[in-house]
């Protein structure tokens, strides 16, 4: 989904990446075991302080999650190698994700208040259940060349990578050079790359897999490594907010490059960078 403005914490975007899928036997659930989480789409209600997941595609109806509950059963999980406390989210949501995965047993867990993870790239940070760091921008023109090399479309690519910001204005690629962004009045740090895996390849409208796309990226990186857009950090102890104008876009984007604290603007054609915000459940 793509908003106007929204709210940061101390690990990222408010209910970024909170939730997770396990098996019966408390395994967390990937795409690639269960191609049917594709069809599941998830839309936070801040007025209503629900989570509404539903699945057009799979003639279910939707069912609702409150966002915060101090009365579910907590207990730890593990996320790659991290003991991470969860709360179950109820038996309602559970019959609902039966259905709709058909998946036996499956349950929908949230992350606790009590966050012990750290980011990978940068230590000092809190996560939620990211792999490696608290945000993710892709730069749209590098989306460009894979959508132009692979056949695949900008929007369907843009999903496939599941970034939290995209980027618009800038030369192919030129976010890698980049050491910090700032948008508004925040300064986010440049953490490192991101290596992407076979997940890029499942289709989110069919859940079919197809190995073109990473193909298509080993190919136009010449021989480097198997990455796709840059990780950000944020110290950001207190809940703040980042906006974007009502068309969507937020001008003005700040890049900095090299060792200089002054920021440096990358100017590309008669534009200045735009920032798209782009929550993930």
């Amino acid at each position: 989904m793509r908003v106007d403005n929204w709210t940061l914490s101390a690990t990222g975007l408010a209910f970024d990446r909170n939730w997770m899928v396990t098996s019966k036997d408390g395994i967390g659930l990937l795409q690639k075991r269960c191609a049917r989480l594709c069809f599941i789409e998830a839309l936070v209600d801040r007025e209503a302080q629900t989570l509404s997941l539903s699945a057009p595609e799979l003639l279910v109806s939707s069912v609702q999650v409150p966002l915060c509950s101090s009365d579910l059963l907590s207990d730890q999980q593990r996320v790659c190698s991290d003991r991470v406390s969860t709360a179950d989210c109820g038996d309602a949501v559970a019959a609902w994700l039966e259905s709709a995965i058909e998946e036996s047993g499956c349950r929908l867990r949230r992350q606790t208040d009590e966050i012990e993870r750290s980011s990978r790239r940068n230590p000092g940070d809190r996560v939620s259940l990211v792999n490696e760091a608290q945000y993710l921008l892709i730069n749209r023109a590098s989306v460009r060349v894979l959508s132009e090399i692979v056949g695949i479309g900008e929007d369907e690519l843009v999903g496939r990578f599941r970034p939290n910001f995209v980027v618009d204005g800038l030369e192919p690629f030129a976010e890698e050079a980049c050491n910090s962004i700032q948008i508004a009045s925040l300064s986010f740090k440049v953490v490192g790359l991101c290596t992407r895996c076979q997940m890029i390849c499942i289709d989110q409208s069919t859940g079919q897999k197809d190995t073109g796309l990473l193909t298509a990226l080993r190919d136009s990186r010449q021989g480097r490594k198997l990455t796709f857009g840059v990780y950000l950090s944020l110290s950001c102890e207190e809940d703040a907010a980042i906006s974007v104008a009502t068309d969507g876009l937020a001008q003005g984007v700040m890049f900095s490059v090299g060792d200089k604290r002054a920021a440096f603007k990358i100017e590309c054609s008669d534009t200045p960078p735009h920032v798209r915000l782009c929550p993930t459940y």
